[in-house]
């Protein structure tokens, strides 16, 4: 399957201003030492959602494409980093995303951990339009809002998915499809 560079924005923030969202977001840190490494975000089922019930998934797949893969708007919540890679792809009859920045900061990519000694944390409540699925840390939702990871950890992975209805919204992989090469032979 072909593979289209795509960019993509913000940790914990509505993945796109205007009209454009996912159902679930997937983060996973790796660090190459204590303090840098990358960050690799996966969106999966990018969507439109209706402005006054009106689809406009035309204009929005305009905008996904201007501004995120031929744009520069990662770097307004990652302003630090480098961008590594970016695709947008077809999985499991969504569309689907990935950009993998490089960091030399953990600040830039909301990392914490205090004074440089302890445990490493990542506050959760960055937007009220995400809630946590799944995470490799510690989180107590009760208690504190924010993920715990000890202070070796390598790799820390966070799963959310959208609080908000995505029924209504509609999915821009058909906008996508339209983009691939079609070989001759096909019929549909």
């Amino acid at each position: 399957m072909k593979k289209y560079i795509l960019v993509f924005t913000g940790i914990f923030l509505i993945l796109f201003s205007g009209c454009l969202t996912v159902e679930k977001k997937e983060y996973i840190i790796k660090l190459t030492d204590g303090t840098s490494g990358t960050l690799t975000v996966k969106y999966y089922n990018i969507m439109s959602m209706p402005d006054d019930g009106e689809d406009v998934s035309s204009g929005d797949f305009g905008i996904l494409i201007d501004d995120y893969l031929n744009g520069d708007k990662v770097n307004e919540n990652f302003p630090n980093t480098t961008i590594l890679s970016k695709e947008l792809f077809e999985a499991d009859g969504m569309l689907c995303g990935k950009v993998v920045l490089k960091f030399n900061a953990l600040k830039d990519v909301k990392l914490y951990r205090h004074h440089g000694k302890g445990p490493y944390m990542w506050n959760i409540f960055y937007s009220f339009s995400e809630t946590l699925e799944t995470t490799n840390g510690e989180y107590n939702e009760n208690q504190f809002s924010s993920i715990f990871w000890p202070g070796n950890t390598k790799t820390f992975k966070i799963s959310t998915i959208s609080t908000e209805n995505v029924e209504k919204n509609i999915s821009l992989l058909k906008q996508y499809q339209l983009t691939l090469p079609h070989s001759k032979t096909r019929t549909d």
